[in-house]
């Protein structure tokens, strides 16, 4: 199978970088593109043996895995992990910002230091990896960004408002 872009690329030779991909959609999102033979690279956090577990998962499907951890919301780290997979010869055809945090409870019971954080895993996060993975996308005339997020997210909820503002954005910054 082939993709049509600048110049044909085997589907076999594209690479997804999916971020908070140890658990959950994730996970699920990673599992996915390993079963069309993407190769596939799994960004964690702190969840090494979750990431490990749906690496050989995904192996067991005949995909390229590479597993990497970061911290999103500092962009020197997104650049080390941009340089690490560059080193290996990996450079995302297709970039999945799914990594994401939550808080639960009212806007009222949010502490800014809490506010700030899921801002910046939320939404700066998603600017920070554009950023960094457009250029590759450009130069080779392909590519995809893929902002999940929460339907909540439209909305809203007024236990969840937290959570749902930088996700809306983020959905905002996908629109045409």
């Amino acid at each position: 199978m082939t993709v049509q872009h600048g110049s044909e690329k085997n589907i076999g030779d594209m690479t997804v970088l999916v971020t908070g991909a140890s658990r959950g959609i994730g996970a699920q999102i990673a599992l996915r593109f390993a079963s069309v033979g993407m190769n596939v690279v799994i960004h964690y956090l702190n969840s090494h043996e979750a990431a490990n577990e749906i690496a050989r998962k995904c192996m067991e499907m005949g995909a390229k895995v590479h597993t990497i951890s970061a911290d999103l919301r500092n962009k020197a780290e997104i650049e080390r992990m941009k340089e690490r997979l560059e080193s290996y010869g990996l450079h995302p055809d297709i970039l999945v910002n799914n990594a994401g945090i939550s808080h639960y409870g009212l806007l009222t019971d949010v502490e800014e230091s809490e506010w700030d954080e899921i801002m910046d895993v939320n939404l700066k996060s998603v600017f920070l990896l554009s950023q960094a993975f457009i250029p590759y996308m450009i130069s080779q005339r392909f590519g995809r960004i893929i902002n999940v997020s929460s339907i909540w997210g439209y909305p809203g909820a007024l236990a969840r408002s937290s959570i749902l503002r930088p996700k809306a954005v983020s959905m905002l910054l996908q629109k045409r």
